[in-house]
């Protein structure tokens, strides 16, 4: 007898041993081919594997219980983070103490400002047994969406609710917001000419003396096209290029806003918006307005015994005066004070950035006096005035 090595490894014992001598290590199917004129054919009697029963290694059998334990510890401690993370509820305990946390989901720098402001606003919100969020959740989802912009059905995965639940604690919200806001004068031009006096930088009181500067600019914000071609042409911006809601917003020299105007149609010039939002009644004698070479309401500004401060430009390809350069860089040093508080009114909340739904523009039988967004940009409006300044607010008296 002798042994072969088949093609499965393993060992075949065979009878009549013979095979020539140039036959190693091949199958029994190749060796019936080969004997297959000696008529003598292959007979396995018994198969054995030529692999060890038991495989020694490094570990004990104890260091293996340990590595067990420690997975099976692994895989409980991943199960409770799921399922607290499933169990997670946006209230109090979730933003306190946190200020990165307040500032990404609600544009507020800090938890103080962001307890603060529901502390002035908690008793005016709506609370009864059928509410199914509480009065910070319903503040928190409001500022949720004017911050991140999130769909109201994310918003009700994040609290637990149905979206049209969601929308409809928004919608009410808002409404409660600026009524309050507009009644505690958020927003608000002082009608005392000492307020805005005290309060002029060094730097802008050398420049203009004891006039008060106001300077004003317009922005706009993409809306969806509406199915009346009126309302589309009456929409369409040719600056942007796109169906635009325009507003006008006027700040002081540092930095506060005191004026928002309602949405106007994209088509609207930068003096029609003036003339039609009421900026016009809050000016008085001795008022400097600082604004953009679009708006041409000069003669309006002089009637009210006014002045226009505007940017110098090139007329007819004549080089400008040095005096005129230097008074343009002092003009627009103080200008630009409005493009920084717009940049942040849209940073600080992607609502006024993204496309405005038109469902949310104009209702028909709307319950409020303004539409929404409108409200929204007043709203916004307010709390980037609770917010520090951009402007740095040294003085030099």
């Amino acid at each position: 007898m002798s042994y072969y090595r088949s093609n499965n490894a393993a060992a075949v014992l065979i009878k009549n041993s013979t095979v020539p001598s140039k036959v190693k290590h091949v199958g029994v199917n190749a060796l019936n081919t080969i004997l297959s004129s000696s008529k003598t054919m292959i007979e396995i009697n018994k198969l054995e594997f030529f692999f060890p029963k038991a495989i020694q290694t490094e570990l004990s059998s104890a260091d293996i219980d340990v590595l067990f334990k420690c997975y099976q510890d692994s895989v409980e401690e991943r199960d409770k983070l799921l399922n607290k993370m499933a169990t997670l509820v946006i209230d109090v305990d979730f933003y306190k103490g946190n200020n990165k946390k307040c500032l990404f989901y609600t544009g507020l720098p800090t938890w103080t400002l962001l307890n603060n402001l529901f502390e002035l606003v908690k008793e005016f919100l709506p609370h009864h047994f059928n509410c199914k969020l509480s009065r910070f959740q319903m503040l928190t989802l409001t500022l949720m969406k004017l911050r991140l912009n999130a769909s109201f059905t994310d918003l009700g995965y994040r609290f637990r609710i149905d979206e049209t639940t969601a929308s409809r604690y928004f919608h009410r919200c808002i409404f409660i917001l600026y009524k309050l806001f507009k009644n505690s004068k958020f927003v608000h031009w002082p009608v005392e000419r000492e307020n805005l006096l005290l309060n002029i930088p060094s730097y802008v009181r050398s420049t203009f003396k004891e006039s008060i500067s106001i300077i004003v600019d317009c922005f706009e914000i993409f809306a969806e096209r509406p199915l009346v071609l009126r309302a589309a042409a009456q929409g369409f911006s040719h600056y942007k290029h796109h169906i635009t809601l325009k507003n006008l917003i006027g700040i002081s020299v540092t930095g506060v806003i005191l004026f928002v105007s309602i949405g106007y149609g994209g088509r609207a010039s930068d003096k029609e918006v003036v003339i039609k939002s009421g900026f016009l009644e809050k000016i008085q004698e001795r008022y400097v307005i600082l604004a953009d070479k679009g708006f041409l309401v000069e003669e309006e500004l002089k009637a009210r015994e006014a002045t226009l401060k505007q940017p110098s430009f090139v007329k007819k390809g004549q080089q400008l005066h040095p005096t005129e350069v230097e008074q343009s860089r002092e003009f627009a040093r103080v200008r630009i004070h409005v493009e920084r508080v717009i940049c942040v009114l849209r940073e600080k909340f992607n609502i006024c950035v993204d496309t405005a739904q038109i469902s949310a523009i104009s209702k028909q039988n709307d319950l409020y006096d303004r539409d929404l967004y409108d409200k929204i940009i007043f709203v916004c409006s307010s709390l980037v005035n609770i917010c520090p300044s951009i402007v740095p607010n040294y003085f030099e008296m």
